[in-house]
This record gives C-alpha cells, sequence and structure tokens, in this order.
C-alpha cells in the first residue's frame, strides 16, 4: 500500500450552521497542493470530522452554540493532512483529507448572518 503524501496547511477552519466542519488553504498553501487549479480557491472537508472536532478542542463549544442562529463559526489554523482524494463540489473544486494533526489554531469566533432587507 502506498503511503499517503502529508501537508503541511495553514488557512482557515470553520463550520457552518449544518456542523459541518471546513477548511479553507491560504493562498500560498493552495498552491502546494497537487491538482491545484489555477484561479480557483479550494476546499478541504475531513474524512476523519468527529476527530478533527476534538482535535481542534471544539466539541464542548459546538454543544454552547445555536448553529442556526449564525452563520458559521470560523479560526485561523496550521494544520497537518493527508489526501485521500480530491473533485469537483458544487461550489468549487474541493479536497477530501485525513486531519492528522492540528499544530495550532486561534480560538474560533461566530459570524453572524447579514440581515435580509
Amino acid at each position: 500500500m502506498q503511503a499517503l503524501s502529508v501537508f503541511i496547511i495553514d488557512g482557515v477552519y470553520g463550520f457552518d450552521e449544518g456542523g459541518e466542519i471546513y477548511f479553507f488553504p491560504s493562498k500560498k498553501a493552495q498552491k502546494s497542493l497537487p491538482h491545484y487549479p489555477a484561479n480557483d480557491k479550494v476546499g478541504i472537508g475531513f474524512s476523519n470530522s468527529d476527530t478533527a472536532i476534538s482535535m481542534f478542542g471544539l466539541r464542548e463549544d459546538l454543544k454552547k452554540i445555536d448553529l442556526h442562529a449564525i452563520c458559521a463559526v470560523r479560526g485561523l489554523a496550521k494544520i497537518e493532512a493527508s489526501i485521500i482524494m480530491f473533485g469537483e463540489g458544487p461550489a468549487r473544486p474541493w479536497y477530501t483529507m485525513k486531519l492528522e494533526r492540528v499544530i495550532w489554531h486561534s480560538p474560533a469566533q461566530m459570524v453572524p448572518c447579514r440581515p435580509e432587507y
């Protein structure tokens, strides 16, 4: 079995209103990833999302947050992850990765929704 390549990636982590964890690599980090589509912003989803939530230390925080009352929860981070697959998502190209470890992360901040006019 071939070993997976592990990448050090900095960027933004967060959760959407559905409680899904996501990661958007910085532009510099994006360019170091294979299959990087020029001029596109890529997203990362984690195959081990439950473990990822724990690695970010957010399990208890998520229990206290009404994810439907806000648009997102975000923070900065540097992670170590291995690529499982790459494909096209509905909004952008997307990697599925296994989160190996969180090197550092800032505290999560709640992002309020814009009011509808």
